[in-house]
């Protein structure tokens, strides 16, 4: 079961962000409107697993407070990742000796703190993976979160291509994202395998986590690419990725 789960996950984050990374690079320059698209279907999808899926297995394993308290932990751990990438980049845009940033630094730096975010907030996706392979919800919640994942490379890819960064770079920085997922889901595994309550906490976390990152980073991104028009486009596609969700909930 541990080989499924790291296949699993090295799927849904390994090849999932290098899908998104590629799909920049073939198609030169997506259209904003277009990652605004992917983006809302994967702020559903995001969703539908935390409500849908993650949550109501925690509460069967574990307890209300269990699950307040995965939750919170997993809103706290986003807000703390995006805190010290914000502080960071802050850091960064100071130590530059002319004050300016000309378009392809700026551009290569967007592509930098996003690498750092969607990597470290790929850890909870992961913990979901391998914590809900203990209750037989692994498989979907990979593909889930695969799906989920393609836009992710794409936000990465982007700006890096704007930077003049080569396309094997660009590609090698997407898939690396993904590798916080893969050791998200070996730790989700051997923590599942601790008690009921253990895994209710990895499960709720997981999705808090997942809400988190919705709520502070795919809605926003996806409203200010779409540069507030087409409003029901964005709606349609944020049920389209609940859709989906309830959709493949049915293989299990």
């Amino acid at each position: 079961m541990l080989l499924k789960v790291i296949l699993m996950t090295a799927v849904a984050g390994i090849l999932g962000t290098g899908i998104g990374g590629l799909v920049c690079v073939l198609l030169k320059k997506p259209s904003n409107s277009a990652i605004s698209f992917l983006f809302n279907v994967s702020s559903g999808i995001m969703l539908g697993i935390a409500c849908l899926h993650l949550l109501p297995e925690a509460l069967q394993y574990g307890n209300v407070w269990t699950g307040v308290l995965g939750v919170v932990g997993g809103v706290a751990l986003i807000i703390g990742v995006e805190s010290a990438v914000a502080k960071a980049d802050t850091k960064r845009r100071l130590q530059l000796s002319d004050g300016n940033e000309n378009k392809q630094r700026k551009m290569i730096r967007m592509g930098t703190v996003l690498f750092m975010s969607i990597a470290l907030h790929n850890l909870p996706e992961g913990l979901a993976i391998g914590g809900g392979e203990q209750v037989n919800i692994g498989l979907v919640t990979a593909i889930l979160i695969g799906l989920h994942n393609i836009p992710e490379g794409m936000a990465i890819a982007m700006p890096m291509m704007m930077g003049k960064i080569k396309s094997h770079r660009i590609l090698l920085y997407c898939m690396l994202t993904g590798v916080p997922t893969l050791v998200g889901g070996v730790l989700g595994y051997f923590l599942g395998q601790i008690n009921a309550m253990v895994m209710s906490c990895c499960l709720s976390l997981a999705a808090g986590a997942m809400m988190c990152v919705v709520v502070m980073e795919m809605l926003p991104e996806a409203t200010e690419l779409s540069e507030n028009t087409h409003k029901y486009r964005g709606v349609l596609a944020f049920m389209i990725g609940i859709v989906i969700t309830m959709l493949l909930m049915l293989i299990e």
